[in-house]
């Protein structure tokens, strides 16, 4: 009798019906995640919801497929090694192309390195909370960001800032909203020593890191700032976010389009949200230099920094 197999266990072929409800079984989350996702699309198109809220369905498939896959593979490594299996059986096995085909896996391996498995641990409970954000939006534009950042970091309950500052470029101070920004933040958190302000950058280049250590400069009597740096090749490949009180979220890419006022930034308040992207920054953090802690200022970090961007 021919047999047909499900993770490993034989089965007659009279029980072939039972593998869609074994497959609903053994995948019940990523069901529930592709019900939600496919909610807020049907409540955008009878316009139930506004357009920037159907934005979460994508979110919902995205943890879908991660939370899926990650428990096919058993875990974020051998994740990586199911996605570089795939690409191998694509190419038919063919031997010719293996040598393209370890390239990809050790290139997959490189990008793990920058050790994201702590955000998929939570994504059991943003899969759970994906239909009650407090609060979610889409900003376009880059001076609509900046008021709305203001906008937070002036309530009093503010109490903790985290940034990261991936974009190559420094800011472009000939729009307003983004002077007004840079102007700001300073009284703001010297008008509120509550606030512990910590920001990792890159240092692309030497304009860049010029401009960082200028900017500190109007922070170095302070004890909340903070400053590091991170390598820019790791940078590079890395999300910016801006994460308030730990529950307030900014996401946006490393790379800014040729007109400001068409980049978009997602923003959402959220615990388990917030706790996902509170772990992403912690390991970016502790794997960046030191220049600014409190008001210790590390010169021998910022001569090397500097010395090496002079020489390229």
């Amino acid at each position: 009798m021919k047999q047909e197999s499900i993770n490993g266990v034989s089965l007659p072929q009279g029980e072939e019906k039972n593998k869609f409800l074994i497959f609903l079984k053994e995948n019940w989350d990523l069901i529930i995640a592709i019900l939600i996702a496919a909610t807020f699309t049907v409540l955008a198109a009878i316009k139930k919801i506004d357009k920037e809220q159907a934005n979460l369905s994508v979110l919902a498939l995205l943890i879908a497929y991660i939370v899926y896959a990650t428990k096919q593979a058993g875990g974020t490594r051998d994740l990586l090694k199911w996605i570089a299996k795939g690409v191998n059986l694509l190419e038919n096995q063919n031997e010719r192309n293996s040598a393209q085909v370890g390239s990809i896996e050790r290139k997959i391996y490189d990008i793990s390195e920058i050790q994201i498995s702590p955000m998929l641990n939570s994504v059991q409970n943003l899969l759970a909370s994906v239909a009650g954000f407090t609060q979610s939006e889409v900003i376009i534009g880059t001076e609509n960001f900046y008021r709305k950042l203001i906008e937070i970091y002036s309530r009093k309950e503010i109490r903790t800032i985290d940034v990261t500052y991936f974009t190559p470029q420094v800011p472009d101070l000939a729009l307003k909203g983004v002077r007004d920004y840079w102007g700001q933040l300073p009284k703001i958190l010297k008008s509120n020593s509550d606030i512990t302000f910590r920001r990792v950058a890159t240092a692309e280049n030497l304009a860049k890191f010029e401009w960082l250590l200028k900017d500190m400069d109007y922070f170095k009597t302070l004890d909340g700032f903070h400053l590091r740096i991170i390598d820019h090749s790791v940078g590079s490949l890395l999300l910016n976010v801006i994460l308030v009180n730990s529950d307030e979220v900014f996401i946006f890419g490393p790379h800014r389009p040729e007109n400001e006022r068409l980049q978009k930034y997602v923003y959402v308040k959220n615990t388990e949200i917030g706790s996902a992207v509170t772990a992403y920054y912690g390991l970016v953090w502790t794997e960046a230099r030191i220049i600014k802690q409190g008001k210790l200022i590390f010169h021998d970090q910022i001569s090397e920094i500097l010395n090496k961007l002079k020489s390229t």
